[in-house]
């Protein structure tokens, strides 16, 4: 099993690949179910995957045990989720393998709740980013915008739209520069090297901070129709969206009159759909771009404002909204997993701060006075700002995403087996129908 292997590795008889390459082996050895989406494992206590993990955990340094740990949790939570069901087992091996080494300086750029509520006050009487931000930076392959407008998952350019343009970041961690060509050649193998160099070359002078998002997006097209034959994309001027209706409820309440709840759109008239709302804030992390990271997670934070009052005018957090923060709060999580190159002490100090406002968002379930309401809302405001303003600083690598594809054959291995398993079981059912026909 997992452990002979980390110990080859460990007295120097076993590569860094090769052991990745069985940690990802076991990752996908227990496949239970799958859909047209995504192959789901057996259960987090049931499948190898959980016992390796802590075995790996057991066997690192203290700064990178402590970072393990976090990994198990998250593993746990996500593990029979459709989306990144992977991503933090893959990130504990990262973290023992590569991460970056341990430091005293502090990760955490505290924002005070004084300034937290100034910036809040201020992004609330804001339109936000552009049309541009809005429409080809945030609204990818996994956004209904997206899909809407010819860059689903389904199009020709679901794959290439994300790899040559969406997942692109600045500034990159120096050192890592052929993390991008690499991602590159995960997926899409069949675009000609020439043009490979040419997308990776605009990536790096984009994370050099040399190119714009609008020149990157100019840049990439034509890649694409080079590489891979492939017309621009509907030019984002003739995108169209969906007007959501807000319907008045009396039950719900919030400071700014302007604000309607609807639980696919953002609080205000401009009309964010959620995912695009949460890839922005992704994007605009993933892209050091500070002031549209904090305008998204200011909107995110505007949904805890809604409440329903209870008895003598105490207020109490509306689930539907406490959802929405929810959402942020295990996004920032997944940025930090995804959109960094593994950093033991990063990823440990940023999810312990976003822990502490989950924790106050429970809190804001209590009822409880609108003077001890709002104070929890400026902690919680402060606390996610303070982790939006922390991640910008951090320089940015897609590392994990290059990793899951380079050892993505495990997950092929995992559906193909299911797909025996099925055959299997209908020519049984089938045999067992004759046999019931024949009464033999």
């Amino acid at each position: 099993m997992f452990n002979d292997h980390l110990k080859l590795f460990k007295e120097g008889k076993l590569s860094k690949d090769d052991l990745e390459n069985e940690w990802y082996k076991v990752m996908h050895s227990k496949p239970s179910k799958k859909t047209d989406r995504r192959v789901f494992q057996a259960s987090w206590s049931t499948h190898p995957i959980s016992k390796a993990i802590v075995h790996l955990r057991d066997n690192s340094p203290v700064h990178i045990k402590k970072a393990i740990t976090r990994c198990i949790k998250y593993s746990k939570m996500w593990w029979g989720k459709s989306t990144d069901t992977y991503l933090f087992p893959s990130y504990a091996i990262a973290l023992y393998l590569n991460s970056l080494p341990d430091r005293t300086t502090p990760v955490i750029k505290s924002v005070s709740v004084e300034n937290a509520l100034k910036v809040y006050a201020a992004m609330e009487s804001s339109d936000g980013p552009s049309l541009f931000i809005k429409y080809i930076v945030s609204s990818d392959q996994h956004t209904a915008l997206g899909s809407k407008n010819g860059i689903g998952k389904k199009s020709p350019y679901s794959t290439c739209t994300f790899s040559l343009y969406h997942s692109a970041v600045r500034p990159y961690t120096e050192g890592c520069e052929e993390v991008f060509r690499k991602y590159i050649d995960e997926r899409l193998p069949t675009m000609p090297d020439k043009i490979k160099e040419q997308a990776h070359k605009n990536l790096l002078s984009f994370g050099r901070g040399e190119t714009t998002h609008m020149q990157l997006w100019d840049q990439q097209c034509v890649i694409m129709k080079a590489g891979l034959g492939l017309m621009a994309p509907k030019d984002y001027t003739y995108w169209s969206e969906n007007t959501y209706a807000r319907k008045p409820n009396l039950s719900l309440k919030h400071p700014n009159p302007n604000c309607m709840f609807h639980f696919r759109s953002s609080p205000l008239t401009e009309n964010w759909n959620i995912d695009s709302l949460i890839s922005c804030l992704q994007k605009m992390i993933r892209r050091s771009c500070l002031w549209e990271a904090t305008w998204a997670t200011c909107r995110f934070c505007m949904f805890a404002l809604f409440h329903t009052e209870i008895g003598n005018d105490l207020w109490s957090i509306w689930p539907g909204a406490q959802a929405k923060v929810t959402n942020v709060i295990n996004r920032l999580i997944v940025i930090t997993a995804e959109d960094l190159y593994p950093d033991a002490k990063m990823f440990y100090e940023i999810t312990v701060t976003v822990e502490s406002a989950r924790k106050i968002l429970l809190d804001l379930k209590t009822p409880q006075t609108k003077e001890l309401y709002m104070k929890r809302f400026g902690i919680l405001t402060s606390i996610l700002i303070t982790v939006v303003t922390s991640l910008i600083h951090r320089p940015k690598q897609h590392y994990i995403g290059w990793r899951l594809f380079k050892f993505g054959k495990w997950y092929e291995e995992a559906r193909r087996k299911l797909d025996i398993e099925a055959s299997s079981e209908v020519k049984k059912r089938k045999a067992n129908d004759i046999r019931t026909l024949f009464n033999f």
